[in-house]
């Protein structure tokens, strides 16, 4: 039940894991208050290591929870808790602990008590350290509550992979909540202002703006998102208010208005007074001939791990499924346990309740359809998974750039069955000889959801549209060149699939897109839509 009045310092680290903390603490127990001073905190850790500074930040943490109920304030005694952080920093890296040739670094300050607190926070790219990604963003907490003050975050298009990946290690990297704790689960982040500036090719931004976000673990509230996509003062604004959205391991319900805007004129082109739509995953499909599946758990097998195969029959005598895998030509018997659907069934249901009203320049659509295909490449450059092998990647086989099996290590981390390989190192390239390559091996790779297998039924209630064709404004007047009025019927499907997700698109738009071409044929040119 002892502890100590003063620690003059501890330092902390994992040279074998490439990892470290550095700590130094001083603490000063008096009758009044309890001080912990740390004089200087700075955390280095790699994308490939991260597993590892999991396993030391939990040891640190289940340190401190065992100690905190020995000192006299941080059992929730009456001698408060008082600490403070005057210099603390994280530096998250690509590859091994000592390249910093791409990397995030986050430096800031901090104090506050045992039950509330407050960050400062500054971030940069290492790659590009003359520009901020985020300066002096405050965090607090109290309450139970985590709030924060204005931000913007500013990044330019080709630093939007490496940041995704970073801030997803940052965030593991947070330690996990008290289970003795219940109202630690769960906690609700409101954000008083966010803005997120991506800086595009050809002078193109991007800039999200969320103002008085509230975030739950189950919910999201936010009385009005802009979502601006333009060059300099041009461009379009969409407007989402009154978003409210509630989501669990069932699937999400979205509620709320859009409304679109062109900055160029400043008049809007897009009203969507409501719209409701969610995505439920349904009760599971019953198991018979042709059922897709994946194999899993195959402890004595794990070359067979992640693949795909069809149900023949069910073989009672054994209790097991007979399976024919993909690519090969003789059939498995597999236990249940060891079958997951490769398509879990899902519901979508989308309801517009009032009439939609577009008004929008032929120019005008030809510009954001310009700009939404920059955007796409945009975001599957920032979809790029970057995956890093210490050791030979037993289980991995790769045909013609694109993975085929995953098994073992590679399994473990995540890398996915149809995967296609963008880059080796830092080589744009898809060959590689995973028997005799150099190690450690960085295999940069994308994945789309265009060839993945699902399972849908959708209910779209009917949709009425006024559309107007406009012109340029002269003179401060805008002219309708053309005005249709259409209602888009009801469309409803119990069960479609399993097929491909490309697949399933071309279903649900076709109906809609043959009525464009009978009563709308100038939105379509003026969006370069296909109608085939």
């Amino acid at each position: 039940g002892a502890f100590w009045t003063t620690v003059k310092g501890v330092e902390v680290f994992s040279p074998n894991l490439k990892v470290l903390a550095p700590l130094k603490l001083e603490i000063d127990v008096t009758q009044q208050t309890q001080t912990i001073v740390a004089s200087a905190v700075d955390i280095k850790f790699s994308l490939q290591h991260l597993a590892e500074f999991e396993v030391l930040r939990d040891r640190l943490v289940d340190w401190y929870r065992q100690c905190r109920h020995r000192l006299p304030g941080g059992g929730g005694g009456e001698v408060p808790l008082v600490w403070a952080v005057p210099r603390w920093s994280l530096m998250v890296t690509e590859g091994v602990a000592e390249d910093t040739s791409a990397g995030l670094l986050l430096t800031g300050t901090g104090g506050g008590t045992a039950t509330t607190g407050t960050l400062q926070v500054s971030g940069n790219l290492l790659q590009d350290l003359q520009t901020t990604l985020i300066e002096n963003w405050e965090v607090g907490w109290a309450g139970g509550e985590i709030h924060t003050g204005p931000a913007t975050l500013t990044l330019r298009a080709e630093h939007l992979r490496m940041t995704r990946l970073f801030i997803a290690a940052v965030t593991r990297a947070i330690p996990p909540v008290d289970p003795d704790e219940p109202a630690s689960q769960g906690v609700p982040w409101s954000f008083r202002q966010a803005t997120i500036r991506v800086l595009c090719p050809g002078d193109l931004e991007v800039r999200m703006v969320a103002a008085s976000l509230r975030v739950t673990a189950e919910s999201l509230e936010c009385p009005v998102f802009d979502v601006m996509v333009g060059v300099a003062d041009g461009g379009a604004k969409l407007v989402t208010k009154d978003l409210h959205a509630v989501y669990n391991d069932h699937g999400i319900t979205v509620r709320g208005g859009v409304f679109g805007v062109d900055l160029d004129t400043g008049m809007e082109v897009l009203k969507i007074p409501e719209v409701v739509w969610s995505l439920l995953r349904t009760d599971e499909a019953p198991w018979d001939t042709g059922t897709r599946v994946v194999l899993v758990k195959l402890q004595s097998h794990p070359h067979l791990e992640g693949r795909a195969a069809t149900i023949v029959s069910w073989d009672e005598a054994q209790g097991k499924w007979r399976v024919r895998i993909d690519g090969s030509s003789v059939d498995n018997f597999v236990l249940p346990g060891n079958l997951e659907l490769n398509a879990a069934p899902w519901k979508l249901s989308l309801e517009v309740p009032r009439a939609v009203e577009l008004a929008a320049t032929e120019k005008f659509l030809s510009e954001v359809v310009g700009h939404v295909k920059v955007l796409d490449r945009v975001m599957k450059e920032a979809a790029i998974e970057t995956y890093v092998f210490a050791e030979r990647p037993f289980g991995l086989k790769i045909q013609g750039g694109v993975i085929r099996a995953v098994a073992g290590t590679a399994r473990r981390l995540g890398i996915r069955t149809g995967s296609t390989v963008i880059a080796v190192g830092d080589e744009r390239h898809a060959g590689v000889e995973l028997a005799t390559c150099p190690l450690p091996l960085t295999l940069l790779t994308y994945y789309s959801s265009d060839g993945q297998e699902v399972t849908m039924g959708w209910q779209i209630g009917a949709i009425q549209v006024t559309a107007k064709s406009l012109s340029a404004v002269k003179d401060g007047v805008r002219v309708a060149l053309g005005e249709s009025h259409l209602e888009f019927q009801e469309s409803a499907r119990e069960t479609w699939g399993p097929g491909p997700m490309s697949g399933l698109i071309n279903e649900i738009r076709s109906p809609y897109l043959a009525t464009l071409v009978k009563r709308m044929p100038w939105l379509l040119a003026s969006l370069q839509l296909d109608p085939q």
